[in-house]
């Protein structure tokens, strides 16, 4: 979901390295603007969608028994919510 792709991503002190550096969460609440280090270079920010996201995990995530979310989400497979531990 999260990798280098432009150059400045690629290319320099640190190159193919990405890493978040922190979040907000827009004024509309779907909108999240993730700022992130780029190449140990600069910093960036990248947007998308919560809403879009949470639907991408939904369909394509996978459920871990062992990471403890397994069980703390149990009762909530049946209404599609998700609570964070």
């Amino acid at each position: 979901m999260f990798g280098p792709e432009a150059p400045y991503e690629r290319e320099g002190d640190v190159g193919n390295v990405v890493f978040p550096c922190g979040y907000t969460v827009g004024s509309d609440g779907d909108t999240l603007n993730l700022y992130y280090g780029g190449a140990d270079t600069c910093i960036a920010l990248a947007t998308g969608s919560i809403r879009a996201l949470l639907d991408w995990l939904e369909r394509h995530g996978q459920q871990h028994e062992q990471s403890g979310w397994w069980e703390q989400n149990q009762e909530a497979q049946g209404r599609r919510d998700l609570r964070v531990a």
